[in-house]
Order: C-alpha cells, then sequence, then structure tokens
C-alpha cells in the first residue's frame, strides 16, 4: 500500500515512541524525515479512552505514525522540539491504492 503524498510539501521530523526510559518518562527512536501538510486548525476529537480533546494542529503525513510519537516542523533532534501526536486515523483513497495519514496534535 502507497501512501498519499502529492499535496504534502512540507519537512517534518517524526520522532516514534519506543517506551520509557529509566524514569519512567516516554522515550523516543530516531528522527525520521517525512513530508507533510501541517493546517494549524481547532478540532475536537475523542481519544482512545473515549474522552473529548481539543487539537490545535491536524498533519497529513506521508507514512504511517503512532500514537505518543512526536512530529515537528522542519528538521528536528531533540524530541522535545516536537508535540505530541494525540491520535491518527488512516484512509483508503477512492481507489483504494492510497493511504492519507492524519495525526491530531
Amino acid at each position: 500500500m502507497a501512501f498519499y503524498t502529492d499535496d504534502m510539501t512540507q519537512a517534518a521530523t517524526y520522532f516514534p515512541p519506543a517506551g520509557q526510559n529509566g524514569f519512567g518518562d516516554p522515550a523516543f527512536g530516531a528522527p525520521v524525515s517525512v513530508l507533510c501538510r501541517w493546517e494549524d486548525r481547532a478540532v475536537l476529537f475523542r481519544d482512545q479512552q473515549g474522552r473529548e480533546v481539543m487539537s490545535d494542529a491536524i498533519v497529513y503525513v506521508s507514512q504511517d505514525v503512532a500514537v505518543a510519537g512526536r512530529i515537528g516542523l522542519g528538521v528536528l533532534d531533540d524530541p522535545e522540539e516536537a508535540r505530541e501526536i494525540r491520535q491518527r486515523g488512516i484512509s483508503p483513497s477512492l481507489d483504494g491504492d492510497e493511504e492519507l495519514v492524519k495525526a491530531w496534535l
């Protein structure tokens, strides 16, 4: 399955979640460069526990991402410079050849 990338022209850095460090804080994998379309806009959604949560950005990305990972615009080295992915969704294209990945921050 290919990912939809036609309208994604912005460079971003994705830090995949990698469990916890020795202090119980979130740990992240190596940074991955991705293409995206970043939209700063408020959206109300339900998280995995069913709670209503307000997101202030939606990011369409060129590859699959995971909840609890982090993503930020540009080339970043530190996950603290990126924002947490609080929800994600995958939608197939109409012909089923591509998938669109959306992350709520």
